[in-house]
């Protein structure tokens, strides 16, 4: 916080048939190593509850702001 460091990521991964997350990419970058990292660390973490019948490729914008 106190660096104030802000930014947006952009994910790219696949969500496979059974909620695992992989192929996790950084498609664009926040600028900030740290915040590329964490967000593709959540994104790794994350598993889906429901079942699908097929693969689903998701890009997902990550946004880091500040509030005071």
């Amino acid at each position: 916080r106190r660096s104030g460091i802000e930014g947006k990521v952009l994910l790219s991964f696949t969500v496979l048939e059974n909620g695992i997350i992989e192929d996790v990419r950084v498609v664009s970058s926040s600028g900030h190593k740290i915040m590329d990292e964490s967000a593709k660390g959540a994104a790794v973490e994350t598993r889906i509850d429901r079942k699908m019948s097929h693969r689903v490729a998701v890009r997902l914008p990550v946004t880091y702001k500040l509030q005071y």
